[in-house]
């Protein structure tokens, strides 16, 4: 039994090696090995940290980590290394798989980062790095330096669902000031670089800032907040009233490449302006608004009814003569 146990052991361990011959280190996945942990050189030395199964494979990938690491995690050279070192770092299921993709995360800040999250080189490199606090989503910050140094001086912010996937797309977003990005937000190449970034305030809602460059730069040292639904487009709404302390985008606005490029004012809530800013126009009519529709794109709130008034009842004998049609009146020949 013990002869059989051994050669099964051999078996697995021999996969490993063709499998990392052949794809390399940091790209063999979790799931062609049962409870595979800490192989790669130097992988868990000084950890001091709590683990799942099938993680912390690869070169110094946990070294001198003091995470609480889940299942299919921290995978890649450097992936979790010294995360939650003198601070806190909780990494769920299936999270920090790459290289350097969580190096730092919580070094002396408080890092969360859920299920499916920060997968890629870099991903979140240095997230809460010394005395910053942020929470990272489900499935977000799955691309190259996506969530690089997140909250990473002192700062604050909270990322959704579904969010940040794009290359730099949340490149130090709440570095120094307060940064949060709601479900299914700043998804694209620059979405949301440096938002909050130099000790300013951003909050974006969600389903918003999706696009190349879609909300680069705000909030950087000023305050900024963007509605639910609103600045999809490349460079939607790029450095918008750059410079002005306090400006709002409302609910479904600035949609659209450019649409709201570095606009110089709030824009409010496109759905129910009385009179619909121009950066919210949109260029197809929508029928659905009812004539009003038709040239604004975007319906408008009807006006309160007045209290109904019965109308006053004529005496008898008061009702007007009614004349024969002219000729020349309209719709009769001269």
């Amino acid at each position: 039994m013990a002869r059989r146990q051994n050669l099964a052991l051999i078996s697995a361990l021999s996969a490993l090696v063709a499998l990392t011959l052949f794809f390399g280190a940091d790209a063999v996945s979790p799931r062609y090995v049962e409870a595979a942990n800490c192989s790669g050189n130097d992988a868990c030395v000084d950890f001091t940290g709590t683990m799942g199964e099938n993680s912390c494979n690869g070169e110094y990938a946990c070294w001198g980590s003091d995470a609480d690491i889940g299942d299919n995690s921290c995978n890649g050279p450097r992936a979790c290394y010294q995360a939650g070192w003198d601070g806190f770092a909780d990494i769920d299921n299936r999270s920090c798989n790459g290289q350097e993709a969580c190096q730092y995360a919580g070094y002396q800040g408080d890092i969360e980062i859920d299920n499916d999250s920060c997968n890629y080189e870099g991903g979140c490199y240095g997230a809460a790095y010394t005395g910053g606090d942020g929470i990272i989503g489900d499935r977000s910050c799955n691309q190259y330096y996506a969530c690089y140094y997140f909250t990473a001086y002192g700062g604050e912010g909270e990322i959704g669902d579904g969010s940040c996937n794009g290359s730099d797309s949340c490149y130090e977003l709440g570095y120094s000031g307060i940064g949060f990005a709601g479900h299914a937000s700043c998804n694209g190449s620059d979405a949301c670089i440096r938002n909050g970034a130099n000790g300013g305030e951003i909050h974006i809602g969600s389903g918003s800032c999706n696009g190349d460059g879609a909300c680069s730069n705000n909030g950087y040292s000023d305050i900024k907040s963007i509605g639910d639904g609103s600045c999809n487009g490349s460079e939607a709404c790029y450095y918008f009233s750059y410079g002005i302390t306090f400006d709002v985008i409302g609910d479904y606005s600035c949609n659209g490449d450019e649409i709201c490029y570095q606009i110089e004012r709030s824009v409010g809530r496109c759905e129910r302006n009385v009179v619909v800013p121009e950066a919210c126009i949109e260029r197809r009519p929508n029928i659905g608004a009812g004539l009003s529709g038709l040239f604004n794109g975007m319906p408008t709130p009807l006006p309160t009814a007045p209290t109904a008034v019965a109308p006053a009842i004529a005496p008898a004998g008061t009702a007007p003569t009614i004349s024969p049609p002219r000729t020349g009146d309209a719709g009769l020949a001269q």
